[in-house]
């Protein structure tokens, strides 16, 4: 296996302990995609990486019974999850952050079956954007 940075955590910059509450504030007043953490990223920026990423993934030679893991963050595995299933920034924002462990399996045509759910639900490009809880 390979690692790469551009499955890193979202850079938080300068923030403090003593800081973090406002940051957490702001960034929830704007969205954790807009809001861009002081010195460091903003989800678009970990989106942008994780894009990269995927594409790159995609363009790769690769056979029916080939898979790859990814192994992250919850935040970052939103962002997976958002840039893989395309999901719009309303989408990712209704999102909950998934639990320690949660996997999602995705699926070339577009589905994702997640382990934490006992239906097992599938989530389409074309699905209504409800709000997710893993």
């Amino acid at each position: 296996g390979m690692a790469d940075a551009r499955l890193l955590k979202q850079n938080w910059g300068s923030v403090t302990v003593s800081n973090r509450l406002e940051n957490l504030r702001r960034r929830s007043e704007v969205g954790a995609l807009n809001y861009r953490l002081p010195d460091g990223e903003s989800g678009w920026d970990v989106a942008a990486r994780m894009q990269s990423f995927i594409d790159e993934l995609a363009g790769r030679p690769s056979s029916s019974d080939d898979a790859t893991a990814i192994v992250t963050h919850g935040f970052e595995m939103r962002i997976a999850l958002m840039v893989l299933l395309r999901w719009t920034a309303s989408e990712f924002e209704q999102c909950v952050q998934p639990t320690n462990c949660f996997i999602a399996d995705v699926r070339p045509n577009g589905n994702m079956h997640t382990t934490h759910d006992t239906h097992r639900p599938q989530y389409t490009l074309a699905s209504s954007p409800t709000v997710r809880s893993w």
